[in-house]
């Protein structure tokens, strides 16, 4: 679907495994999501100081200018391989 090859996943994931970090239960945030079962991936990347919440999912996607969410960033995979071709 994005054009990545076998390889490019298995290096996206690799890194993902090396760099990511576990979370723990995330704390209760005060920001209006339009789908409450969105709320536990929205807690989870603000109390892990993520940078970035990559997704597909319109109900997040929404809240990407929301001030009560930065610094964190809230993209899609489209943009997220774009910002990775950048640093090539």
């Amino acid at each position: 679907r994005y054009g990545l090859t076998e390889g490019d996943l298995t290096d996206l994931l690799s890194m993902i495994n090396e760099l990511g970090e576990d979370s723990e239960e995330p704390a209760e945030q005060h920001i209006h999501v339009r789908d409450p079962d969105d709320i536990p991936i929205l807690a989870a990347a603000l109390d892990g100081n993520a940078d970035y919440l990559v997704t597909g999912d319109k109900d997040l996607l929404v809240l990407a200018d929301e001030p009560a969410i930065y610094p964190l960033r809230i993209i899609t995979v489209r943009e997220l391989l774009e910002l990775l071709a950048e640093q090539e």
